[in-house]
């Protein structure tokens, strides 16, 4: 899902104003996750199994 980085940008904004809205914050870890998916850099299924794997790690603490 390749986009510009004007359209990153605006994609990321939206994302976390409606994050927000529902009383939860993206960690850093899946910031950067989305951003790689937005740039065409990994698959979505790459960037879901990723983000799972970084909240089943953060879950064992």
């Amino acid at each position: 899902m390749k986009k510009k980085p004007r359209e990153i940008e605006r994609v990321i904004a939206n994302v976390h104003a409606s994050m927000a809205v529902e009383g939860m914050n993206p960690s850093t870890k899946a910031r950067v996750i989305g951003k790689q998916y937005l740039e065409g850099k990994i698959s979505s299924k790459e960037a879901v199994t990723k983000i799972k794997m970084q909240h089943a790690a953060n879950f064992g603490k």
